[in-house]
Protein backbone atom coordinates (compact mmCIF):
# COMPACT_ATOMS: atom_id res chain seq x y z
CA UNK A 1 0.00 0.00 0.00
CA UNK A 2 3.19 2.09 0.24
CA UNK A 3 4.44 3.86 -2.92
CA UNK A 4 6.81 6.14 -4.40
CA UNK A 5 6.54 9.88 -3.17
CA UNK A 6 9.18 12.43 -3.41
CA UNK A 7 10.03 15.73 -1.98
CA UNK A 8 8.69 18.57 -4.65
CA UNK A 9 12.02 20.96 -4.13
CA UNK A 10 12.48 21.23 -7.91
CA UNK A 11 8.77 22.28 -8.01
CA UNK A 12 8.92 24.86 -4.78
CA UNK A 13 11.76 26.50 -6.18
CA UNK A 14 10.17 26.61 -9.58
CA UNK A 15 7.04 28.07 -8.34
CA UNK A 16 8.21 30.75 -7.04
CA UNK A 17 9.68 32.06 -10.93
CA UNK A 18 5.83 31.80 -11.78
CA UNK A 19 2.36 33.66 -11.26
CA UNK A 20 2.46 36.24 -9.38
CA UNK A 21 2.89 37.16 -5.07
CA UNK A 22 1.01 38.39 -2.85
CA UNK A 23 1.98 40.13 0.05
CA UNK A 24 -0.71 41.66 2.42
CA UNK A 25 -0.13 43.51 5.92
CA UNK A 26 -2.29 41.32 7.80
CA UNK A 27 -5.32 38.79 7.74
CA UNK A 28 -7.42 41.94 9.01
CA UNK A 29 -8.03 43.19 5.27
CA UNK A 30 -9.35 40.64 2.92
CA UNK A 31 -7.61 40.32 -0.70
CA UNK A 32 -8.72 39.14 -4.00
CA UNK A 33 -6.28 36.22 -4.45
CA UNK A 34 -6.15 34.69 -7.87
CA UNK A 35 -5.10 30.55 -9.12
CA UNK A 36 -1.44 30.29 -8.70
CA UNK A 37 -0.26 33.15 -6.78
CA UNK A 38 2.80 32.78 -3.86
CA UNK A 39 1.43 34.44 -0.35
CA UNK A 40 3.99 35.90 1.57
CA UNK A 41 2.11 37.46 3.76
CA UNK A 42 -1.00 36.60 5.96
CA UNK A 43 -3.45 36.97 3.60
CA UNK A 44 -7.80 36.61 3.85
CA UNK A 45 -9.68 35.82 0.76
CA UNK A 46 -12.71 37.73 0.00
CA UNK A 47 -13.71 35.40 -3.02
CA UNK A 48 -13.49 32.08 -4.02
CA UNK A 49 -10.61 30.95 -5.88
CA UNK A 50 -10.90 28.54 -8.78
CA UNK A 51 -10.87 26.87 -10.99
CA UNK A 52 -7.29 26.46 -10.97
CA UNK A 53 -5.46 24.28 -13.78
CA UNK A 54 -2.39 24.08 -11.86
CA UNK A 55 -1.87 24.69 -8.00
CA UNK A 56 -4.01 27.11 -6.07
CA UNK A 57 -2.20 28.68 -3.80
CA UNK A 58 1.54 28.53 -2.94
CA UNK A 59 2.48 29.39 0.52
CA UNK A 60 6.55 30.82 0.56
CA UNK A 61 6.64 32.19 3.92
CA UNK A 62 6.88 31.03 7.39
CA UNK A 63 5.03 32.89 10.82
CA UNK A 64 2.40 33.90 8.73
CA UNK A 65 -1.69 32.95 8.36
CA UNK A 66 -3.96 32.36 5.22
CA UNK A 67 -7.30 32.42 6.01
CA UNK A 68 -9.93 30.73 3.54
CA UNK A 69 -12.42 33.14 5.24
CA UNK A 70 -15.06 30.40 4.16
CA UNK A 71 -14.26 30.58 0.78
CA UNK A 72 -13.49 27.34 -1.56
CA UNK A 73 -9.68 26.91 -3.27
CA UNK A 74 -10.75 24.69 -6.38
CA UNK A 75 -9.12 22.74 -9.14
CA UNK A 76 -9.91 21.88 -12.59
CA UNK A 77 -7.30 18.88 -12.12
CA UNK A 78 -5.39 19.40 -15.24
CA UNK A 79 -2.41 16.98 -16.45
CA UNK A 80 0.56 18.32 -13.85
CA UNK A 81 0.35 16.45 -10.08
CA UNK A 82 -1.13 19.59 -8.00
CA UNK A 83 -2.09 20.48 -4.64
CA UNK A 84 -4.60 23.54 -3.58
CA UNK A 85 -3.16 24.58 -0.77
CA UNK A 86 1.33 23.77 -0.78
CA UNK A 87 3.00 24.80 1.48
CA UNK A 88 6.96 25.20 0.58
CA UNK A 89 9.54 24.42 3.23
CA UNK A 90 8.19 26.96 6.01
CA UNK A 91 7.49 27.20 9.29
CA UNK A 92 4.48 27.98 11.66
CA UNK A 93 1.77 28.85 9.21
CA UNK A 94 -1.83 28.47 9.97
CA UNK A 95 -4.44 27.73 7.32
CA UNK A 96 -7.94 28.12 8.14
CA UNK A 97 -11.50 27.92 7.38
CA UNK A 98 -12.70 27.04 4.08
CA UNK A 99 -12.47 23.96 1.41
CA UNK A 100 -10.44 22.70 -0.98
CA UNK A 101 -11.11 20.37 -3.50
CA UNK A 102 -10.49 19.23 -6.84
CA UNK A 103 -6.59 18.78 -6.71
CA UNK A 104 -4.07 15.88 -6.74
CA UNK A 105 -3.71 16.94 -2.79
CA UNK A 106 -5.60 19.33 -0.87
CA UNK A 107 -3.28 20.47 1.27
CA UNK A 108 0.32 19.36 0.82
CA UNK A 109 3.09 20.91 3.62
CA UNK A 110 6.64 19.75 1.64
CA UNK A 111 9.32 20.12 4.56
CA UNK A 112 9.32 22.85 7.33
CA UNK A 113 7.45 22.29 10.18
CA UNK A 114 5.45 23.56 12.73
CA UNK A 115 2.37 24.45 10.72
CA UNK A 116 -1.53 24.61 11.46
CA UNK A 117 -4.22 23.08 8.72
CA UNK A 118 -7.44 23.20 10.95
CA UNK A 119 -11.01 23.51 10.15
CA UNK A 120 -10.60 22.98 6.71
CA UNK A 121 -13.09 20.52 4.50
CA UNK A 122 -10.59 18.91 1.70
CA UNK A 123 -12.79 16.86 -0.47
CA UNK A 124 -12.47 15.37 -3.87
CA UNK A 125 -8.87 15.87 -4.22
CA UNK A 126 -8.03 12.74 -6.54
CA UNK A 127 -5.07 12.19 -8.62
CA UNK A 128 -5.97 11.75 -11.78
CA UNK A 129 -2.88 9.62 -12.74
CA UNK A 130 -4.66 7.05 -10.83
CA UNK A 131 -7.49 6.90 -13.71
CA UNK A 132 -5.96 8.51 -17.10
CA UNK A 133 -1.88 7.96 -17.64
CA UNK A 134 0.60 5.38 -16.14
CA UNK A 135 3.43 7.22 -14.20
CA UNK A 136 4.11 7.08 -11.11
CA UNK A 137 2.26 9.54 -8.92
CA UNK A 138 3.11 12.17 -5.79
CA UNK A 139 0.00 13.08 -4.36
CA UNK A 140 -3.55 11.40 -4.15
CA UNK A 141 -4.40 12.24 -0.49
CA UNK A 142 -6.41 15.03 1.04
CA UNK A 143 -4.01 16.50 3.49
CA UNK A 144 -0.57 14.88 3.18
CA UNK A 145 2.52 15.97 4.78
CA UNK A 146 6.51 15.43 3.17
CA UNK A 147 9.31 15.19 5.52
CA UNK A 148 8.10 18.08 7.79
CA UNK A 149 7.81 17.66 11.29
CA UNK A 150 5.49 18.87 14.55
CA UNK A 151 2.70 20.48 12.34
CA UNK A 152 -0.83 20.13 13.91
CA UNK A 153 -3.58 19.00 11.69
CA UNK A 154 -7.06 19.76 13.38
CA UNK A 155 -10.65 19.45 12.98
CA UNK A 156 -10.43 18.84 9.32
CA UNK A 157 -12.94 17.20 7.53
CA UNK A 158 -11.54 15.12 4.90
CA UNK A 159 -14.15 13.40 2.49
CA UNK A 160 -13.86 11.34 -0.90
CA UNK A 161 -9.75 12.00 -1.40
CA UNK A 162 -7.06 9.36 -3.07
CA UNK A 163 -6.16 6.85 -3.98
CA UNK A 164 -4.32 6.89 -1.05
CA UNK A 165 -5.62 8.69 2.09
CA UNK A 166 -7.94 11.20 3.85
CA UNK A 167 -4.57 12.57 6.16
CA UNK A 168 -1.04 10.85 5.12
CA UNK A 169 2.41 11.25 6.88
CA UNK A 170 5.32 11.05 4.68
CA UNK A 171 8.74 10.68 4.64
CA UNK A 172 10.90 11.62 7.76
CA UNK A 173 7.85 13.24 9.03
CA UNK A 174 8.06 13.35 13.04
CA UNK A 175 6.01 14.67 16.05
CA UNK A 176 3.07 15.87 13.80
CA UNK A 177 -0.51 15.40 15.77
CA UNK A 178 -3.39 14.61 13.70
CA UNK A 179 -6.47 15.38 16.17
CA UNK A 180 -10.28 15.73 16.22
CA UNK A 181 -10.55 15.08 12.44
CA UNK A 182 -13.87 13.75 10.29
CA UNK A 183 -11.71 11.13 7.93
CA UNK A 184 -14.56 9.76 5.78
CA UNK A 185 -15.88 7.64 2.93
CA UNK A 186 -12.39 8.01 1.25
CA UNK A 187 -13.14 5.25 -1.47
CA UNK A 188 -11.32 6.46 -4.55
CA UNK A 189 -9.73 3.08 -6.54
CA UNK A 190 -6.63 3.15 -8.82
CA UNK A 191 -8.43 1.66 -11.98
CA UNK A 192 -7.67 3.23 -15.37
CA UNK A 193 -10.76 2.99 -17.52
CA UNK A 194 -9.59 -0.27 -19.49
CA UNK A 195 -9.61 -1.69 -16.24
CA UNK A 196 -6.18 -2.18 -15.58
CA UNK A 197 -4.08 -1.34 -12.19
CA UNK A 198 -3.56 2.45 -12.20
CA UNK A 199 0.25 3.94 -11.73
CA UNK A 200 -0.44 5.18 -8.53
CA UNK A 201 1.23 2.21 -6.74
CA UNK A 202 3.39 0.88 -3.83
CA UNK A 203 6.44 1.64 -3.11
CA UNK A 204 9.51 -1.21 -4.41
CA UNK A 205 12.47 -1.01 -3.48
CA UNK A 206 13.73 -1.43 -6.71
CA UNK A 207 11.81 1.11 -7.80
CA UNK A 208 7.95 2.27 -8.66
CA UNK A 209 6.16 -0.75 -8.67
CA UNK A 210 2.70 -1.37 -10.13
CA UNK A 211 0.17 0.00 -8.62
CA UNK A 212 -2.88 -1.45 -6.62
CA UNK A 213 -6.74 -1.39 -7.63
CA UNK A 214 -7.84 -0.32 -3.92
CA UNK A 215 -5.82 1.25 -1.35
CA UNK A 216 -7.39 4.10 0.09
CA UNK A 217 -6.89 4.48 3.54
CA UNK A 218 -8.53 7.20 6.31
CA UNK A 219 -5.25 8.19 7.94
CA UNK A 220 -2.02 6.57 6.92
CA UNK A 221 1.65 7.51 8.75
CA UNK A 222 3.25 6.22 5.61
CA UNK A 223 7.10 7.09 6.38
CA UNK A 224 9.91 5.83 6.01
CA UNK A 225 11.25 7.35 9.27
CA UNK A 226 7.73 8.60 10.92
CA UNK A 227 8.08 8.97 14.41
CA UNK A 228 6.52 10.49 17.21
CA UNK A 229 3.50 11.33 15.81
CA UNK A 230 0.16 11.30 17.82
CA UNK A 231 -3.02 10.10 15.81
CA UNK A 232 -6.18 11.26 18.23
CA UNK A 233 -9.22 11.71 18.83
CA UNK A 234 -10.42 11.59 15.14
CA UNK A 235 -13.61 9.36 13.97
CA UNK A 236 -12.75 7.39 10.89
CA UNK A 237 -15.16 5.79 9.39
CA UNK A 238 -16.30 4.03 5.68
CA UNK A 239 -12.80 4.30 4.02
CA UNK A 240 -11.77 1.86 1.20
CA UNK A 241 -9.27 0.02 3.36
CA UNK A 242 -7.85 0.25 6.88
CA UNK A 243 -9.09 3.13 9.61
CA UNK A 244 -5.65 3.89 10.29
CA UNK A 245 -2.31 2.36 9.09
CA UNK A 246 1.19 2.58 10.10
CA UNK A 247 3.70 0.93 7.16
CA UNK A 248 6.52 -0.76 7.59
CA UNK A 249 9.97 -0.02 6.21
CA UNK A 250 12.59 -1.64 3.33
CA UNK A 251 15.00 -3.15 6.27
CA UNK A 252 16.77 -5.66 3.59
CA UNK A 253 17.10 -3.95 0.03
CA UNK A 254 17.34 -6.25 -2.52
CA UNK A 255 20.67 -6.07 -4.96
CA UNK A 256 20.36 -2.96 -7.11
CA UNK A 257 20.50 -3.16 -10.92
CA UNK A 258 23.75 -3.59 -12.53
CA UNK A 259 25.95 -0.76 -12.23
CA UNK A 260 24.11 1.05 -9.71
CA UNK A 261 25.22 1.68 -6.15
CA UNK A 262 23.73 -0.65 -3.30
CA UNK A 263 20.33 0.91 -1.04
CA UNK A 264 20.46 1.78 2.25
CA UNK A 265 17.74 0.63 4.50
CA UNK A 266 15.01 2.83 5.31
CA UNK A 267 14.37 3.88 8.67
CA UNK A 268 11.22 2.60 10.55
CA UNK A 269 8.08 3.57 12.28
CA UNK A 270 8.27 4.30 15.45
CA UNK A 271 6.84 5.42 18.99
CA UNK A 272 3.44 6.60 17.39
CA UNK A 273 1.02 6.83 19.84
CA UNK A 274 -2.89 5.72 18.18
CA UNK A 275 -5.06 6.97 20.90
CA UNK A 276 -9.08 7.41 21.42
CA UNK A 277 -10.42 7.50 17.45
CA UNK A 278 -13.75 6.09 16.73
CA UNK A 279 -12.90 3.48 13.48
CA UNK A 280 -15.54 1.62 11.97
CA UNK A 281 -17.13 0.55 8.85
CA UNK A 282 -13.70 0.54 7.12
CA UNK A 283 -12.70 -2.38 5.00
CA UNK A 284 -16.43 -3.28 3.99
CA UNK A 285 -17.97 -4.81 1.04
CA UNK A 286 -19.37 -1.00 -0.20
CA UNK A 287 -16.00 0.95 -0.16
CA UNK A 288 -15.12 -1.22 -2.90
CA UNK A 289 -12.65 -3.26 -1.23
CA UNK A 290 -11.89 -6.98 -2.41
CA UNK A 291 -12.53 -9.75 0.59
CA UNK A 292 -9.18 -10.81 0.47
CA UNK A 293 -7.67 -7.42 0.94
CA UNK A 294 -6.10 -6.38 4.59
CA UNK A 295 -9.00 -4.27 5.64
CA UNK A 296 -8.46 -3.36 9.16
CA UNK A 297 -9.88 -0.97 11.54
CA UNK A 298 -6.72 -0.31 12.80
CA UNK A 299 -3.51 -1.93 11.80
CA UNK A 300 0.50 -2.06 11.58
CA UNK A 301 1.42 -3.51 8.22
CA UNK A 302 3.99 -4.73 5.96
CA UNK A 303 3.33 -4.12 2.77
CA UNK A 304 5.42 -5.86 0.62
CA UNK A 305 7.85 -9.14 0.78
CA UNK A 306 8.71 -10.05 3.97
CA UNK A 307 12.84 -10.78 2.60
CA UNK A 308 12.84 -6.95 2.12
CA UNK A 309 9.90 -4.88 4.42
CA UNK A 310 9.72 -4.81 7.94
CA UNK A 311 6.96 -4.04 10.36
CA UNK A 312 6.42 -1.26 12.22
CA UNK A 313 7.39 -1.51 15.68
CA UNK A 314 7.49 0.56 19.32
CA UNK A 315 4.04 1.91 18.83
CA UNK A 316 1.12 2.30 21.37
CA UNK A 317 -2.64 1.63 20.04
CA UNK A 318 -4.61 3.16 23.12
CA UNK A 319 -8.03 4.07 23.96
CA UNK A 320 -9.74 3.21 20.43
CA UNK A 321 -13.20 2.21 19.43
CA UNK A 322 -12.98 -0.38 16.15
CA UNK A 323 -15.60 -1.72 15.80
CA UNK A 324 -17.84 -3.01 12.35
CA UNK A 325 -14.40 -3.08 10.11
CA UNK A 326 -13.96 -5.43 7.33
CA UNK A 327 -11.40 -7.74 8.79
CA UNK A 328 -9.98 -7.20 12.14
CA UNK A 329 -10.24 -4.23 14.77
CA UNK A 330 -6.82 -3.88 15.68
CA UNK A 331 -3.67 -5.80 13.72
CA UNK A 332 -0.24 -6.36 14.50
CA UNK A 333 1.72 -7.84 11.28
CA UNK A 334 4.68 -10.01 11.58
CA UNK A 335 7.53 -9.48 12.46
CA UNK A 336 6.44 -6.50 14.52
CA UNK A 337 7.45 -6.24 18.76
CA UNK A 338 7.05 -3.70 21.48
CA UNK A 339 3.75 -2.19 21.03
CA UNK A 340 1.77 -1.52 23.23
CA UNK A 341 -2.58 -2.16 22.75
CA UNK A 342 -4.36 -1.22 25.76
CA UNK A 343 -7.89 0.02 26.55
CA UNK A 344 -9.43 -0.58 22.98
CA UNK A 345 -13.03 -1.19 22.82
CA UNK A 346 -13.10 -3.89 19.38
CA UNK A 347 -16.76 -5.40 18.78
CA UNK A 348 -18.17 -7.03 15.65
CA UNK A 349 -15.47 -7.24 13.25
CA UNK A 350 -15.45 -9.42 10.77
CA UNK A 351 -12.67 -11.07 11.92
CA UNK A 352 -11.14 -11.18 15.18
CA UNK A 353 -11.45 -7.82 17.22
CA UNK A 354 -7.27 -7.96 18.16
CA UNK A 355 -4.88 -10.06 15.84
CA UNK A 356 -1.76 -10.72 16.53
CA UNK A 357 0.22 -12.90 13.88
CA UNK A 358 2.04 -15.68 14.11
CA UNK A 359 5.62 -16.80 12.47
CA UNK A 360 5.46 -16.58 9.07
CA UNK A 361 4.89 -19.78 6.79
CA UNK A 362 5.08 -20.55 2.64
CA UNK A 363 3.76 -23.63 1.52
CA UNK A 364 3.40 -24.91 5.54
CA UNK A 365 7.13 -23.70 6.28
CA UNK A 366 8.82 -21.42 8.13
CA UNK A 367 10.11 -18.51 5.98
CA UNK A 368 13.92 -18.34 6.23
CA UNK A 369 15.53 -14.81 7.50
CA UNK A 370 18.18 -14.58 5.22
CA UNK A 371 20.57 -12.56 6.71
CA UNK A 372 20.03 -14.96 10.52
CA UNK A 373 19.47 -17.99 8.79
CA UNK A 374 16.67 -18.67 11.22
CA UNK A 375 12.82 -18.94 11.22
CA UNK A 376 11.22 -14.75 11.01
CA UNK A 377 9.71 -14.50 14.33
CA UNK A 378 5.90 -13.60 14.84
CA UNK A 379 4.81 -10.65 16.63
CA UNK A 380 6.28 -11.00 19.59
CA UNK A 381 7.10 -8.93 23.11
CA UNK A 382 3.57 -7.09 23.10
CA UNK A 383 2.02 -5.70 25.44
CA UNK A 384 -2.24 -6.08 25.83
CA UNK A 385 -3.61 -5.33 28.29
CA UNK A 386 -7.99 -3.91 29.51
CA UNK A 387 -9.21 -4.86 26.24
CA UNK A 388 -12.87 -5.36 25.62
CA UNK A 389 -14.32 -7.15 23.16
CA UNK A 390 -17.09 -8.84 22.05
CA UNK A 391 -19.35 -10.14 18.93
CA UNK A 392 -16.36 -10.26 16.42
CA UNK A 393 -16.62 -13.50 13.69
CA UNK A 394 -13.86 -15.65 14.60
CA UNK A 395 -12.62 -14.41 18.05
CA UNK A 396 -12.17 -11.55 20.24
CA UNK A 397 -8.20 -12.02 21.31
CA UNK A 398 -6.31 -13.92 18.62
CA UNK A 399 -2.54 -14.98 19.10
CA UNK A 400 -1.29 -17.08 15.88
CA UNK A 401 1.77 -16.97 18.07
CA UNK A 402 1.87 -21.06 20.27
CA UNK A 403 1.28 -20.33 23.69
CA UNK A 404 1.30 -16.49 22.53
CA UNK A 405 5.36 -16.24 22.90
CA UNK A 406 6.10 -13.45 24.83
CA UNK A 407 3.59 -11.49 23.99
CA UNK A 408 1.63 -10.73 27.27
CA UNK A 409 -2.03 -10.77 27.72
CA UNK A 410 -3.53 -8.99 30.60
CA UNK A 411 -7.11 -8.13 32.17
CA UNK A 412 -8.32 -8.06 28.74
CA UNK A 413 -12.29 -9.02 28.78
CA UNK A 414 -13.24 -11.40 25.68
CA UNK A 415 -16.22 -13.30 24.88
CA UNK A 416 -13.79 -15.99 22.79
CA UNK A 417 -10.07 -16.34 22.12
CA UNK A 418 -8.53 -18.94 20.16
CA UNK A 419 -5.93 -19.94 22.93
CA UNK A 420 -6.20 -19.72 26.78
CA UNK A 421 -2.97 -17.42 27.14
CA UNK A 422 -5.50 -14.54 24.91
CA UNK A 423 -6.96 -14.58 28.09
CA UNK A 424 -4.35 -14.93 30.62
CA UNK A 425 -3.67 -12.80 34.23
CA UNK A 426 -7.08 -11.60 35.23
CA UNK A 427 -8.43 -11.70 31.57
CA UNK A 428 -11.81 -13.31 30.77
CA UNK A 429 -13.08 -15.24 27.73
CA UNK A 430 -13.36 -18.93 26.51
CA UNK A 431 -11.29 -20.65 23.69
CA UNK A 432 -14.43 -20.03 21.08
CA UNK A 433 -15.13 -21.66 17.77
CA UNK A 434 -13.52 -19.23 15.62
CA UNK A 435 -17.13 -18.71 13.76
CA UNK A 436 -18.90 -15.85 15.62
CA UNK A 437 -20.96 -18.84 17.52
CA UNK A 438 -20.28 -16.70 21.35
CA UNK A 439 -21.46 -13.62 20.76
CA UNK A 440 -21.57 -13.30 24.87
CA UNK A 441 -19.20 -13.26 27.48
CA UNK A 442 -17.99 -16.69 27.59
CA UNK A 443 -18.19 -18.75 30.68
CA UNK A 444 -15.04 -21.62 31.33
CA UNK A 445 -12.08 -20.78 33.06
CA UNK A 446 -12.68 -17.24 32.66
CA UNK A 447 -15.66 -16.53 33.88
CA UNK A 448 -17.52 -12.87 33.68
Amino acid sequence: MNRIRRLLGAVSASVLMLGGMVGMAGPAGAAHVQCGEVITASVTLDSDVGPCPDFGLHVAASGITVNLNGHRVFGANGPEETAGIHLMNVSGVTVTNGVVEGFDAGVAVDGGRGNTIENLVVRNNINDLSTTEEEPCIYGDGITTNGSDNNRIVSNQAFNNGPYSGISLVGDSDGNLVQGNLVQDNNVSNILPNGDEGPCGPFLASGPGPGRPHQDIGIRIEGPGANNNRVEANTVRHNQLNGITVHGHVCNPPPPPDGMPPRPPQDPNTNNTISANIVERNGTPDTGASPTEPTDGISLLRQGPLTVVCVAFNNTIEGNTSVLNGRHGVFLGAPTKNNTVNRNVVNSNTGDGIRVSGRPVQNGQPVIDPTTGQPFPGAVDNLLFQNQGAGNVEHDGHDDNPDCDNNRWKNNKFATVNQPCAADKGGKGSVGRGDGANDGWGVSNHPR
